[in-house]
């Protein structure tokens, strides 16, 4: 049970994160888009959490690298152009490089979940037939 709800993780991050980033400007920033926005990226997420289906883990954790890999390399491009180190270039460093390992982490938690998903249906394959 608990290792139902620890793969639930990374997909419940990712929903956090585009929640984030369609919702900001409700919340006075000024960024942010609509709810179809949301719904339309999130919606995979969701539906992996419930029915966990193959291929479609196989298209998030590609989408998935597919972002953090362009968010890595557009980080660290800002990074090389920070000249003078104030107190907004540090925050940016800051939450920027957690952001970007966080990223990371969770693209390499749904790798390793459908890596542990597959063992566990072979395991299960084997079982039937001894």
């Amino acid at each position: 049970m608990k290792k139902a709800y620890l793969s639930a993780v990374p997909y419940l991050y990712f929903i956090a994160i585009l929640s984030w980033i369609f919702f900001g400007n409700w919340m006075g920033e000024k960024t942010g888009g609509s709810s179809i926005g949301v719904l339309l990226f999130t919606m995979p997420f969701f539906v992996q959490i419930f029915l966990k289906s193959k291929p479609l883990d196989l298209f998030l954790i590609a989408i998935c690298t597919l972002f953090t890999s362009w968010m890595l390399l557009a980080y660290l491009s800002d990074v090389m152009d920070i000249t003078a180190m104030t107190d907004g270039a540090l925050r940016f460093i800051i939450i920027g490089g957690l952001f970007s390992v966080g990223n990371i982490l969770m693209t390499g938690w749904l790798f390793f979940n459908l890596r542990n998903r597959e063992k566990e249906q072979d395991s299960n394959l084997a079982n039937n037939f001894a």
